[in-house]
């Protein structure tokens, strides 16, 4: 059975970003627009030494979890990154830049396949116990569900792992590239601002 956006969650209807503006529209005629900053910044931070990745993942996972206005919670656990505050659903996010479209035009991709499970050169088949309710997957600039029972279908065993070989027309789209306006860029120096924050812990001790 594959579940859509809207049965999830039938009251929000759709996430759109346009810029600095964050709009949900609800029924056409109660929706509400308040502006906030972009949805999509945490993404664009790069972070990609080895030492920062896992830090660059739990950007990308609290900014999912911040712009959903509560709607999404951070937990963190074995096999799961998010709990509904709403359903309860567990939520499992996977991320790649251009993973479901691609990165010059913006077409959407002919091959979708995210990494669902790594099992360093070990793996055997295609079982995962104990999945997740659903999988949100991301890239910097779209974010799409899909179920586990419709995910299941599409589980393909490689050397190193699991992963999963979907169709497009297999995900409800939260929203697209066409969706997401021009984001002015947000200078930090991470490794410095991290190093002061360690120094202060140090010192607090």
């Amino acid at each position: 059975m594959r579940v859509t956006l809207e049965d999830l969650y039938p009251s929000t209807r759709r996430w759109t970003h346009h810029g600095c503006k964050f709009v949900r529209y609800g029924t056409p005629e109660r929706h509400r627009r308040r502006t906030v900053r972009p949805p999509h910044r945490l993404a664009r931070v790069t972070l990609n030494r080895a030492q920062d990745r896992f830090d660059k993942s739990d950007f990308i996972e609290q900014g999912v979890a911040e712009f959903s206005d509560g709607r999404l919670r951070w937990v963190d656990e074995q096999g799961r990154d998010f709990r509904d505050a709403e359903y309860g659903f567990d939520i499992e996010f996977k991320y790649e830049s251009d993973l479901m479209y691609t990165a010059a035009r913006k077409n959407p991709s002919s091959s979708i396949k995210p990494k669902i499970k790594n099992s360093l050169g070990q793996n055997k088949g295609t079982d995962i116990p104990d999945m997740a309710e659903f999988y949100l997957l991301g890239q910097q600039d779209a974010l799409a569900l899909v179920s586990a029972d419709t995910l299941e279908e599409y589980l393909v065993s490689v050397p190193d792992g699991i992963e999963a070989h979907l169709d497009f027309d297999a995900l409800s789209f939260i929203f697209r590239p066409e969706d997401v306006g021009d984001v002015d860029p947000v200078e930090i120096n991470y490794k410095t601002r991290k190093m002061e924050m360690q120094r202060e812990i140090l010192k607090s001790i």
